[in-house]
């Protein structure tokens, strides 16, 4: 068919000029985090590969990237509706001037720690019911 074909040859392409823009953020974000000097060779060369070598590796290994997909939807959705907020809520309070009179209430705190365990035990039932639909589906049956 040469629709599917067409799709193909465009799936690769977007792979292709995509994946060093999304890998030349996350050498950076690294770098940036363990305060590695990106500007010198030997390191920009050791954090590449140390990038490389296992996100090759898994590439390598993961024939089923659905199951990718639906763990990090599992994961992130819980941890960027719930979990993300809540910190964010409770840092911010915690490292402001005014947060105190922002965040007094301990209401507001409790509330603020239910959104992150609630958002915690969202990511560990979703990723459950991924694994299970997997790697035993019978379970999920009635």
């Amino acid at each position: 068919d040469g629709g599917a074909t067409f799709a193909r040859i465009c799936i690769g392409f977007a792979v292709l000029f995509g994946f060093p823009l999304a890998f030349t953020a996350l050498r950076d974000a690294t770098c940036s985090t363990f305060g590695f000097d990106n500007q010198k060779q030997g390191t920009f060369a050791a954090v590449t590969f140390g990038l490389l070598i296992p996100i090759t590796a898994v590439g390598c290994l993961v024939s089923d990237l659905g199951l990718v997909n639906a763990l990090g939807g599992a994961i992130f959705g819980g941890l960027i509706v719930l979990v993300f907020p809540g910190l964010l809520l409770i840092y911010a309070a915690k490292n402001t001037e005014g947060g105190a009179k922002v965040f007094s209430r301990v209401a507001e705190q409790r509330g603020a720690w239910v959104l992150v365990a609630m958002g915690l035990v969202l990511c560990l039932f979703g990723s459950t019911i991924v694994l299970l639909k997997k790697f035993s589906p019978s379970t999920l049956k009635h």
